[in-house]
């Protein structure tokens, strides 16, 4: 099983419209937050009910039942994170509530590494399956 602390992984479109990105997942760690919440931000520009997403996001990472996983670029710019939690619908799922991919990093890749991501925590936590909702108007 691959070691989600420090793990590199190709992101890249089917159609190659965009180059080749290298970049970097790790465990968010607290500077990571602020640049996570403004992917959040410009990710969901147009539906964001959240009005503080920096006080979300770290409330999240100090709580034992969510993971959050950071994908950086490398120049250190987050690309995007993915959050999981432990703690919903059934013993054998873990939850994907937050996957969000900045909109100058879309279309690379990064979000189904990100989900690669999140099965690796599911896997490694000794789940099973994955939960997710994607939201009616979310094109991406």
């Amino acid at each position: 099983m691959a070691d989600t602390k420090n793990m590199s992984a190709h992101a890249v479109t089917a159609e190659q419209k965009k180059p080749r990105l290298r970049v970097t997942f790790r465990k968010a760690a607290q500077r990571d937050i602020e640049p996570m919440a403004k992917v959040f931000q410009r990710a969901f520009a147009a539906t964001n009910e959240f009005t503080d997403p920096v006080g979300y996001l770290d409330k999240a990472r100090h709580d034992g039942d969510y993971r959050l996983m950071v994908a950086k670029d490398p120049d250190g710019k987050v690309a995007g994170f993915v959050m999981t939690d432990f703690n919903s619908f059934t013993r054998d799922s873990i939850y994907v509530s937050q996957l969000a991919v900045d909109p100058g990093f879309q279309g690379q890749g990064i979000g189904r590494a990100l989900m690669k991501q999140a099965e690796n925590i599911a896997l490694k936590n000794g789940f099973n399956k994955i939960a997710l909702h994607v939201r009616k108007d979310n094109d991406n």
